[in-house]
Order: structure tokens, then sequence, then C-alpha cells
């Protein structure tokens, strides 16, 4: 599998977020497709990465912000048929690249050790080492499926 170059601010379509979105299980964000391509459309940055020769959409990253002080990478996802490839590096490094200029760049994950590993082989610190700590709304429970109670 080769890769294009990647696009940057060349937002997928809505049908290739959501197989994108759900093949790595972020369900959330699948749920309201409509809310889904306007979030990303919305960025302040997209990047994907698609399969040469078919296009199909392998990987985004999109960062929100305000390009002075902070960027925040909202969302770095491959699909599990490209992981382990770079593919999420080059993603990363791309927006690292992109944002060199701004103080702030700063992202949140899930507390995974292979995640963790990935964000630190970046060069990036958990907050807690810069002597700061995140704060967050609780999230609101899962939306159950329609027709299971």
């Amino acid at each position: 599998m080769s890769i294009e170059t990647y696009q940057e601010q060349a937002v997928p379509g809505r049908q290739e977020l959501v197989e994108l979105y759900d093949s790595v299980g972020w369900r959330s964000y699948t749920q309201d497709p409509e809310r889904l391509e306007e979030a990303v459309r919305a960025s302040l940055w997209v990047c994907a990465l698609r399969e040469a020769g078919t296009a199909r959409l392998l990987g985004l990253a999109r960062v929100v912000g305000d390009d002075v002080s902070i960027a925040w990478l909202q969302d770095l996802l491959v699909h599990p048929g490209a992981q382990r490839r770079g593919l999420g590096t080059m993603l990363l490094r791309a927006a690292l690249d992109r944002f060199s200029h701004v103080r702030q760049f700063q992202l949140l994950t899930d507390v995974d050790e292979a995640t963790e590993a990935f964000y630190r082989s970046a060069g990036l610190v958990s907050a807690d080492q810069e002597g700061t700590v995140c704060f967050m709304r609780p999230l609101p429970p899962p939306a159950r499926a329609p027709g299971v109670s």
C-alpha cells in the first residue's frame, strides 16, 4: 500500500469520515454524521492521508485553536488496516511542523500505554511534567443504539 502525499485542508466527505471514525471505534462521533462533518470543517487545520490509486481515506488529523497561542490536536486516527506503517507518525509530524510557532501544542488522549508511548516518542510530555493539569466537564453517558433499552 502506497500513500499519496497528504492533503492539507481537503476535508473528506461525510461518509468517508463516518467510515474512518467507525473503523477505530469512535462511535460518539459517528452517531451524528452531520455534526462530525461540521466539526471537521470548522477545524483550524485538517490533514488527510489517502491510499495511492484508490484514494481511500486511511488517516486524518485535525487541529482546533487560534494559531497564535494554542493548537489543540483534537483528532488523530488511522484506519486499523493501515496502522503500524508510520501513518500516525506522519500525521503527528505534519501537525507539529505546521504549528511549530505556537507556544502550546496540546492534546487529550485515553490512558493507554501504547498511545502514551507513541506521543512520547514524538517528544511530547504529559501535562503533569510541565506542572499543569487538565480539567474537563464529565462526559455524558454513551447514547444507546436505536431499539436498545
